[in-house]
């Protein structure tokens, strides 16, 4: 006798031979999920417990909302997939905000997030095959872990072409530093910096981001072969780089930070975290949409150090899976970052382990884009936990 876990309850459905109609009748009734609704009012919130304890479900509510001694009260539910179903078409006919509850509740469980990013030049990249690597090219002096290395253009393509042998399918060009503390850089120099090394690459590397927060910096990017905009500061600095990025149909990973890079250390603090960051993710999609780039041509990046203590970045990598209901790609950008030598002590050419930790936990908690300096370590690790995660029966 044994118990069997959700990732290997599906295995054994096919395992012991169930046919292949049941399996599909059977597995929703043995994945259980919890969701948060924040913000109900007393009686909204005692129509929906008791919606679910009709389905044998369960809805934790605050102790005092069943008295109406609360303004208002989160809702945390517990039920199977099979329930949820029940629950949302039984929300259909009732009050106040349980109709678009029911609504949002189908979109947040039971549509898929998209996985097949769309860039710019016409590409895209199928998310399901793989985990993808995005290796780092700081064309800078001063990067915290790689800073003045490859900082000419012949250094800069002997780099491009190592990571891209190693496995890398992404090449992400900075040409700015968005360490803490870092100096802003003039766009004169930005361009210098980058564009040469862009036209060089173009079209002899997979595919080509672009780490900018300036909008004439990522327009000639495009136009010298870019794929993609990583904007640190998720369009909400520069929302003309979101027309940029409309403009040429780019893709564009959507990072959250708190402050700038120069300020973003200085005693951060949340009301709650994860809260914050997907409210500012969701803002950073919404600023992209809203400029004509669509939902499937996006990523989004929660900002590991950037504006967080170490706390808040252990929390991030532990519930990076609350960024799937965004329902675009999640990146994570772990790599030989200070938070790892603050747990071991570690200097910062001496954090491959951790960096590989992170990483490995991030892609198990639904990262499905890395972020990496080391290339060939990250490849090989990543092969094996897809190797590992990815079920032969989706």
């Amino acid at each position: 006798m044994q118990e069997l876990t959700l990732t290997s309850l599906k295995a054994f459905l096919h395992r012991i031979g169930v046919h292949s109609a049941g399996i599909k009748i059977m597995l929703p009734k043995g994945q259980f999920r919890a969701v948060l609704i924040r913000d109900l009012k007393p009686v909204t919130a005692n129509i929906l417990k008791q919606e679910c304890l009709s389905l044998g479900a369960e809805c934790a509510l605050h102790e005092h909302s069943i008295t109406h001694k609360v303004d208002q009260t989160h809702a945390i539910i517990m039920a199977t997939e099979a329930q949820y179903r029940r629950l949302i078409d039984n929300l259909k006919i009732q009050p106040f905000r349980l109709p678009r509850i029911g609504k949002e509740l189908e979109t947040l469980l039971f549509t898929p997030a998209n996985s097949l990013l769309h860039m710019a030049h016409g590409q895209s990249m199928d998310l399901t095959e793989k985990t993808a690597v995005m290796g780092i090219l700081n064309l800078t002096p001063d990067s915290f872990s790689d800073g003045g290395l490859f900082i000419s253009r012949d250094q800069a393509l002997k780099r491009a072409e190592e990571m891209i042998s190693e496995g890398a399918d992404i090449i992400d060009i900075g040409g700015e530093s968005t360490r803490p503390g870092a100096e802003t850089v003039s766009e004169a120099e930005e361009l210098d910096r980058v564009i040469p090394v862009v036209e060089a690459l173009a079209g002899t590397v997979p595919f080509i981001s672009v780490d900018t927060t300036k909008a004439a910096v990522a327009e000639a990017a495009i136009k010298a072969g870019a794929h993609i905009i990583n904007d640190i500061f998720g369009f909400h600095q520069s929302p003309e780089l979101a027309h940029i990025a409309a403009k040429h149909q780019a893709g564009a990973i959507l990072m959250h930070i708190k402050g700038t890079p120069r300020t973003m250390q200085k005693n951060p603090e949340y009301d709650d975290l994860m809260e914050d960051i997907l409210d500012w993710l969701a803002e950073s999609i919404q600023i992209a949409e809203n400029a004509g780039l669509p939902g499937d041509h996006l990523v989004v990046d929660p900002g590991i150090g950037f504006g967080k203590t170490l706390e808040h970045n252990l929390e991030i990598l532990r519930r990076l899976g609350e960024l799937s209901s965004l329902k675009v790609p999640i990146l994570i950008g772990v790599s030989r970052k200070s938070f790892i030598g603050k747990i071991d002590g570690s200097h910062v050419t001496n954090r491959l382990g951790g960096s590989l930790a992170a990483v490995v936990t991030s892609v198990l908690n639904g990262a499905s884009i890395v972020r990496v300096h080391d290339v060939k370590e990250t490849v090989q690790a990543m092969r094996l936990v897809d190797a590992i995660t990815r079920d032969k029966h989706d």
